[in-house]
């Protein structure tokens, strides 16, 4: 026979499952496409900055091509305080240009608390065979 004093402890665990192991798996999910999205957008914007580097060698404006990783950026939806861009181009016969985006990443979604950074870099040679201008 049951004690009178275990009655109702089911729904008080139900409610501590749901509070601790429910709640932070959907605030997870809810995360993660956010997490995916900033990434593709680095990788994309880094890819073009270290392109438009190498294409415009040897006079390349490495200010230029921060600006088109930023505008890729902001064309994904990333707000530019979140975003860090960084080229650096090789004067030398295929030379490297290397291009660097941070961005931040939200710890969870719809809090507003807690983040960390991701680095993407990419990096094209210049055409070995191309001559000065």
């Amino acid at each position: 026979m049951r004690d009178r004093r275990d009655a109702g402890l089911v729904a008080v665990e139900l409610v501590a499952a749901i509070a601790f192991v429910l709640v932070p798996v959907v605030l997870l999910a809810a995360t993660l496409p956010s997490w995916v999205g900033r990434r593709h957008a680095a990788v994309v914007a880094a890819g073009e900055a270290a392109r438009y580097a190498a294409r415009e060698w040897p006079d390349a404006d490495t200010e230029q091509a921060a600006r088109i990783a930023r505008r890729v950026m902001e064309n994904h939806g990333v707000v530019a305080s979140d975003v860090r861009v960084t080229v650096v181009a090789d004067e030398a016969r295929g030379g490297r240009s290397t291009a660097r985006v941070t961005v931040r990443m939200p710890a969870v979604a719809g809090t507003g608390r807690g983040s960390w950074w991701l680095t993407v870099s990419h990096t094209e040679t210049a055409d070995l065979y191309r001559s000065r201008r």
